[in-house]
């Protein structure tokens, strides 16, 4: 009776198997060589089976990382757009520039004149194509954009004819 390899052999087995196998072995070279290493039977079916095995794990271990990813880009997607958001909202507050002109005192001395001009601002809309990009790569990374919409998008529109998101 052929004896059956353990949890710790099948694991080592699977790190040679990987190894050789992305180097281009044929799963029958790979089971000649660990038949011939191994105090147990290891047949082309048991390699097969391991790669199948491995296979999963790869799987497995891509979607994990590419999930991990995922969040980090969405995380700097965020932290982005958080910023655009900042920044457009200091850029709809009124500005005010205070001058001081010197005047004449009629030989008294300087005397200066103090100027208080206040402009009201409506917002840098370049910040508001930074949110709109952070959207789109947020969408993009998510699957869920339209490859049908031209590159203006239906955000931009919204904020050029100023209507909101509750006008809709």
């Amino acid at each position: 009776m052929a004896k059956k390899r353990t949890t710790h052999q099948r694991e080592a087995d699977l790190a040679l198997i990987n190894r050789w196998y992305i180097a281009g072995w044929t799963q029958q070279q790979i089971a000649d060589e660990l038949d011939g290493m191994r105090p147990y039977n290891v047949s082309q079916k048991t390699i097969s089976n391991d790669l199948q095995a491995l296979q999963t794990r790869w799987q497995e271990q891509t979607a994990r990382e590419l999930g991990e990813a995922k969040a980090e880009e969405l995380a700097r997607i965020d932290q982005l757009e958080r910023e655009y958001w900042t920044q457009y909202e200091l850029s709809k507050q009124d500005q005010e520039t205070v001058t001081k002109k010197a005047r004449d005192t009629g030989g008294k001395g300087k005397g200066y004149e103090v100027i208080t001009r206040t402009e009201t601002r409506t917002g840098n809309p370049a910040y508001l194509q930074g949110i709109e990009r952070c959207i789109k790569l947020r969408m993009d990374l998510l699957g869920l954009g339209d490859e049908k919409a031209d590159d203006r998008g239906s955000i931009q529109v919204i904020f050029q004819t100023g209507m909101n998101m509750d006008d809709l």
